[in-house]
This record gives C-alpha cells, structure tokens and sequence, in this order.
C-alpha cells in the first residue's frame, strides 16, 4: 500500500491513497448503478407513454361516435329542415330558427370534441401511471384493471352533464356575436373564420364543473376515489385551462379546413352558408374522425401537459 504521513503537535495523521481510491471507486459504481437504474426507468416510462397515445387514439373513435350521436340527440336542426321543407314554418322563421341551430352545433362540437380529447388524455394519462406503479412495485394488475374501467366508464357523465351545459353556452355565444347578421349577409370564409375566432377567444367556462366526477356514497373503491381527486386537481389546474385554450384554435384550424372543402371562396349569403356548415360536425365526428383525432392529438401543448402529468404521478 502507498502510504504518506505528516507530522502534526498532536502526533502523526497517516492517510491511505488506496483507501481513498477504494472509497472513490465504490462511489463511481454506485453512481453508475443509480444511472443504469434510472436510464431503464425511463426507458419503461416512455414505452407507456408511447402506448398512452395509441390507446387515446383508439379510444376516441368510440366516444367522438357517441358525442356525434349525443349532438344529434340535442339538436334540432333536421326537425327544422323538415318543418321548413312541409310549409309547417314560414321560411323566415324557420332560417332565422336554423342560423341559431346550426351555429350552435358547430361550436358545440367544435368545444365538446375538444373538451373530450383533454378530459380522456388526463384520464389515461393517470391510468397509465397507475398500472405503471403498480407493476413497479410487483402488484397485480387485477384490482387496478377493475379500478381503470370504473374510472373510465365516468366519462358518460361528461356527455350526459357537461354537453348539454356546453350547448347552452355555445346559444349564448351565437346570440351575442352572430346576431347582428341577418340571412342575407354576404360571408366569406374568412369573415367566417373570424367570428368563431372571437367565440373561441371570449369564451370562458367552468372547466371544472364540466369534468366533475361525483364523489358520492356510492363509490366504496378507495382506489377509485384517489384517482378522481387526482384528476380533479389536475382540471382544476391553470396548465389544463391554458392547454383547452390552445386546443380550441388547434381544433378551429381543423373545422375551418373541413368547412373550406365544402364553401366556395366566393362571399355567400348567410342563408345558403348555413345548409353546408350544418354537415361539419358530422363530418369531423364521423367520417373524417380519425383525420381530425390525429391532428388534435399532434397539438404540441396537450403532449406537453400530458409529459409533465405522466413524469409526475410516477416519480416516487
């Protein structure tokens, strides 16, 4: 062993180099370890992650399917059509009737389909990172599995309780920006584009409300009710507001390119305008759905939330 002393009034310190290099080496495995350790953890994170986004993708084929069915429960419009169409109406009533209709259902699908696509990443998001933790921690995947479907079988509230809430506000909206125009306006649409801009910009709900998931009696599963306090925590977060804000102009750029397949670019009285913005909404639910559900899930903003949501709910 290589050994230096040094002299001192109270008598002689020896220090060993080869203990200090023992002690180093100990300290630079254990770091190496640590590292090794974590690299495999995050590793097996961002596999989930990755397949977080294929089950959201899948799963909103099913439920944009049912809001598109929810919306035509909630509107009017073909009743309309064919009241105007037998003579039961007058036309000026009943295109007056059909500007305030149709407007509605297309900033109530265009809000609702956002709303979903949140709400259903948040939740898988916290699904994810349950089973994630459980694995990790060597328990079984039944209880969360059971857990899970509960969880998710919440989501019927959100089309029961929080579109028809959405529809209202969206008839508030139309009356206040949209009411002014009579059906003889000439609108491009690019005035077009404008006005549901100012909607999406002035538009302010009560996020929280419309994602509230009842906490009664009647849910005895501990585990079930964690989950719905952690996400609704997270809905009550400025992250998630500011991320629906984003996602409504990531949606409206969307809308408007579906509308823009079906408007010529010529201005066009409102009256005429409102017969073909009346099949958007069952255009981006239903045909061209999986085309809208991957340029809503591209939204750098939601993938950012949803990163930063996932990384910590399973950084124990």
């Amino acid at each position: 062993a290589v050994v230096s002393t040094q002299s001192t009034g109270g008598g002689v310190v020896t220090t060993s180099v080869v203990a200090m290099g023992y002690a180093c080496k100990q300290k630079l495995l254990s770091w190496q370890q640590e590292h090794m350790e974590q690299l495999l953890r995050t590793s097996h994170v961002e596999q989930h992650y990755i397949q977080h986004y294929q089950n959201m993708s899948t799963s909103l084929v099913g439920y944009f399917e049912k809001l598109r069915q929810r919306i035509s429960e909630l509107s009017e419009t073909d009743s309309t059509l064919q009241k105007l169409k037998s003579g039961e109406i007058s036309k000026l009533e009943g295109w007056e009737l059909l500007r305030k209709q149709v407007l509605t259902k297309l900033l109530l699908s265009l809000y609702s389909s956002t709303l979903l696509t949140l709400f259903l990443s948040v939740q898988l998001t916290v699904v994810k990172a349950r089973i994630l933790l459980s694995m990790s921690s060597g328990g079984g995947c039944e209880d969360v599995n059971q857990t899970t479907k509960s969880y998710l079988s919440k989501i019927s509230l959100l089309l029961n309780h929080s579109v028809p809430a959405l529809m209202t506000a969206c008839q508030e909206e139309v009356e206040r920006v949209f009411g002014d125009y009579g059906l003889d306006t000439a609108m491009s649409l690019c005035d077009l584009r404008i006005l549901l801009e100012e909607v999406a910009v002035r538009q302010r709900m009560d996020l929280v409300s419309l994602c509230r998931m009842d906490l009664g009696d009647d849910i005895r599963d501990s585990q079930l009710k964690e989950v719905i306090l952690v996400s609704l925590d997270i809905c009550e977060s400025q992250d998630f507001s500011n991320t629906y804000k984003t996602l409504i102009s990531h949606s409206l750029t969307f809308y408007t390119s579906q509308i823009a397949k079906l408007v010529p670019q010529d201005p066009m009285v409102l009256a005429k305008l409102l017969s073909l913005l009346n099949k958007v909404p069952g255009r981006v639910l239903s045909s061209e759905k999986e085309e809208y559900i991957s340029h809503i899930l591209d939204c750098k903003e939601l993938k950012t939330l949803c990163c930063n949501l996932y990384c910590g709910l399973t950084d124990t």
